[in-house]
This record gives C-alpha cells, sequence and structure tokens, in this order.
C-alpha cells in the first residue's frame, strides 16, 4: 500500500481494485509483447511503436497505447479496438496536442477514456457529446483551462481527474454531472471555491483542490454531508486576526462526515 498514491486509497475498494486492475492489464501486455502476440506499426514522429491485437485488447477490455510518442491514433489500432469491444482506452504519455478525432467511432461505447500527460490544450465538444457512457475521465498534466460545454451531457460521469492543468475555476459544466463522486483538480490556478455549484453535486465523496490559489474556505462546505474526502493542502489560505477563530471552528472541520480532511500551509494576517 505505500507505493500507492494517498488519492487511490481514499476512493475505497472500487477505486483500489481499479487501480490494481490496470497495473495488472499492463503487466498482461507486456507479457504477450515477449510472446509476440502484438504488432508493431510505425508512428507519425518516427518512432517506432506497438499496437496491441484484438486478442490483447479483448483480454484486458482496454487499447493501451500509453507511452508510446504518439502525435496520433493509428487507424488499426482503431480497427482492432472496435473488434474488440473495448471500453476504456488509455493514451497517457504520449505527445497528443488534441483528442484525436480518429477517437470517434469508440466513443459512445467507451466507460473510461485516459489522455493524461499529453500537451492537450483543448478538448472538442462535438467528440465528448458522443461519449454518454464515459464514467472516468483523466485529463491531467495537460494544457487545459477550460473544458467545453458538452461535458455536460456526460451524465453517467463517476470520476474525473484535471490535476495539473491550468484551471483557475472548476469548470461549471461539471456541476450538472449529477453522478460525480471523484473530483481531482489540484495543481491549477482555482482561486475560489464554488459552493454553490459544489451544491448541486450531491454524490460527490471526494475532492482534491490542494496547490491552487484559494485564499479561504467558504463555511458552507462544512454542510455538503455527502463529501467524504476533502484535500486543500497547498493554498495560501489568509484570514484576518479577527476572524481566525471563526476560520478554526467554522463547519468544514466539525463535518462529522469527512474520514480524510488535509488543510496545510495557512498562513496567517493580522490585516
Amino acid at each position: 500500500m505505500r507505493g500507492i498514491r494517498r488519492d487511490i486509497i481514499a476512493r475505497g475498494t472500487q477505486g483500489l481494485l481499479k487501480y490494481l486492475k490496470s497495473r495488472i492489464d499492463d503487466e498482461e501486455l507486456s507479457r504477450l509483447r515477449e510472446k509476440g502476440q502484438v504488432s508493431p506499426v510505425p508512428s507519425l514522429c518516427g518512432s517506432p511503436t506497438i499496437v496491441p491485437d484484438k486478442y490483447a485488447m479483448k483480454t484486458a477490455s482496454v487499447m493501451n497505447l500509453a507511452g508510446k510518442e504518439l502525435t496520433f491514433v493509428p487507424k488499426e489500432a482503431i480497427e482492432n479496438a472496435l473488434e474488440a469491444d473495448v471500453t476504456g482506452v488509455d493514451l497517457s504519455k504520449n505527445i497528443l496536442k488534441e483528442l484525436p478525432s480518429t477517437l470517434e467511432p469508440l466513443l459512445g461505447k467507451l466507460y473510461e477514456l485516459n489522455i493524461s500527460s499529453n500537451k492537450l490544450e483543448k478538448i472538442p465538444g462535438p467528440l465528448m457529446n458522443i461519449g454518454v457512457n464515459l464514467q472516468f475521465i483523466n485529463f491531467s498534466n495537460n494544457r487545459l483551462s477550460s473544458l467545453p460545454t458538452e461535458m455536460k451531457l456526460l451524465t453517467n460521469l463517476r470520476e474525473i481527474c484535471l490535476n495539473c492543468n491550468k484551471f483557475d475555476a472548476i469548470p461549471n459544466c461539471l456541476y450538472v454531472c449529477g453522478k460525480l463522486e471523484t473530483l481531482l483538480i489540484s495543481d491549477n490556478q482555482i482561486k475560489e471555491i464554488d459552493i454553490d455549484g459544489l451544491r448541486e453535486l450531491t454524490k460527490l465523496a471526494i475532492i482534491d483542490l490542494g496547490n491552487n490559489n484559494i485564499a479561504s474556505v467558504p463555511p458552507e462546505l462544512g454542510n455538503l454531508r455527502n463529501i467524504r474526502s476533502l484535500t486543500l493542502d497547498g493554498n495560501a489560505f489568509r484570514v484576518s486576526e479577527k476572524n481566525v477563530w471563526t476560520f478554526y471552528f467554522c463547519p468544514v472541520f466539525e463535518a462529522k462526515n469527512l474520514c480524510f480532511f488535509s488543510v496545510i500551509n495557512f498562513a496567517y494576517s493580522s490585516s
């Protein structure tokens, strides 16, 4: 358990099992490569890459093309994925500058999309309009500052990771995703917590807002009884001397439903 990130552990049994399954899938893919059961194709950038064949994809239910220095998704991979009926796509750790339009035939069937650690600057709205079955999305470690309004159509979305981007606020389109349980948006430039928006997410249990530019925590946050894990470390909170005790004893810290709460880097001001 020591090597597993804290936010993964906080997701509970289902989240932990999902993480461990992804690790097993990677090991299975490596084994298939050693046996020669995957086919190599050239990538657009000239470096060799590997497209898992239909057997590998069907076994893992995932099209795994992580860490291949891809600038596009090979046509062969899409064709194999369609025949294998995959429900997940992993395009993390590549050099994609946009969400590939070649994913369009797959998006309607996907439950999980991981395109973290690329160079994305925007997400095309029409593509998100297709992915109505998506439950888990990872857009972390990109260059995103906004999400398309079409994201509000993802009514089955349960978890989204937007860590390490350029957001200055939680995207409004997410407040309409009524099934959202986990929102990870640390290491951005968020300045304030929209308590009215969070009230709309009645199933939201895990929020990570660490390492942002949040100056204060609204006391009403403690009234959101569905929240079990709240991370705010790395924000320079500033309160006046007359309000310092109100800050410490606001309902946020008294909420009995919180099983994990982290607030570090409290900056005291005597103004």
